[in-house]
């Protein structure tokens, strides 16, 4: 097959061969976990096209381009993924681009063709470097590098690697043989304004309590401080948020506390509700069961089934769990009449099989409606 030929599959494959390469550098690079997958990829499509047409018809690199590999040099250092890991994308990238053409007539073609590819390695790499490396000379962007090191570590823990989160944790200020408290809000990606005013009232807060690890985070931003603290930076972050959800966990002594109390936090922006603070001691029960909802998809199916086609049933039912089993209290919420939410609760039994005012009927209701489908 011809060298042109191959460049044409593989543009035509784009999305499978970028999936590949992707695939294969987040295999050999295990600090590429901290990268979301759809950026890394959306990132590689784009420089795999990039690339066929500098290996077809030599098309040199634009300012334009210069300047974003750079930036993409200074985001990875804000991530905190080592100069060497990122230059060896794009050897990893080069490697299994070649490796295509290994069918390819051993004609000229091929010949400059491996030329301009390992010419577009080095000048994108150099480029790279030199956006990564100012970065690291930005003490913001160093600070930022650490707390988004801290913060993944302890949201990716494992026993394994103690040592080198106990390490990231050591640039600021927390003890963590005390009581600590993580806490998560959903950053809105479409609101840059919102997302900034959030971040800088975390930091004011962290800067004033001699550095809490505290930053953006895929799409949360996140907090880790003394438990004391904890009610105070939530509702502090609620207020700079108003209507969004903030998730505060549970109060937890050493790093895989402090791991699982940031954990518990983002748990808690996952299930149902409205916005405001939200306390693991006061929703424990949902967002422990969040990571097997999928295993429990088939048990609560009679419950979304029935609340997708009866949305009063469905609000009466969590009216009446949250008002404590109380008839009465639930109908002067709802601003109903205790016949009516009697009726409403009594079709729910009918409709679902769930009655609940028993244990077992009230708990599959709960987690039913919780629970996010």
């Amino acid at each position: 097959m011809r060298f042109a030929e191959i460049c044409e599959q593989l543009r035509a494959d784009l999305p499978g061969f970028s999936a590949r390469v992707t695939d294969a550098i987040r295999a050999e690079l295990a600090s590429y976990a901290a990268v979301p997958y759809e950026e890394q990829h959306g990132y590689i499509r784009d420089e795999l096209a990039l690339l066929l047409d500098a290996m077809q018809h030599g098309t040199p690199l634009g300012v334009e381009q210069a300047a974003r590999t750079r930036a993409l040099g200074r985001r990875r250092a804000l991530q905190g993924i080592p100069l060497h890991d990122v230059i060896e994308t794009f050897h990893i990238a080069g490697r299994e681009a070649w490796v295509s053409f290994t069918g390819a007539q051993p004609d000229q073609e091929l010949v400059r063709g491996g030329g301009r590819l390992w010419e577009f390695v080095h000048r994108e790499t150099t480029e790279l470097a030199a956006g990564h490396t100012e970065a690291t000379r930005d003490a913001a962007v160093v600070r930022a590098a650490q707390n988004y090191r801290a913060l993944d570590l302890l949201v990716r823990f494992e026993s394994s690697r103690l040592e080198e989160t106990a390490e990231a944790l050591r640039h600021f200020g927390i003890r963590l043989d005390a009581s600590v408290v993580g806490i998560a809000v959903v950053l809105d990606p479409a609101d840059g304004s919102a997302a900034a005013t959030l971040e800088r009232t975390a930091r004011a807060v962290a800067d004033d309590r001699a550095g809490w690890p505290v930053g953006r985070y895929r799409r949360w931003l996140l907090v880790l401080c003394p438990a004391a603290d904890g009610a105070g930076v939530a509702e502090a972050l609620g207020a700079a948020a108003p209507g969004g959800a903030v998730g505060l966990g549970a109060a937890r002594v050493g790093i895989p506390g402090a791991a699982a109390s940031l954990q518990d936090a983002i748990r808690l922006l996952e299930i149902e509700g409205d916005g405001g603070v939200r306390r693991f001691e006061d929703h424990w029960w949902l967002a422990t069961l969040l990571p097997h909802e999928r295993e429990l998809a088939g048990l609560l199916e009679p419950g979304r089934r029935v609340a997708a086609a009866n949305p009063h049933l469905a609000e009466t039912v969590k009216a009446y769990a949250a008002q404590g089993l109380s008839l009465t209290a639930a109908a002067r919420a709802q601003q109903l009449h205790v016949n009516s939410v009697t009726y409403r609760l009594d079709r729910w039994r009918e409709l679902t099989g769930w009655d609940v005012r028993t244990l077992d009927g009230l708990l599959r209701s709960v987690a039913a409606l919780g629970l996010p489908s």
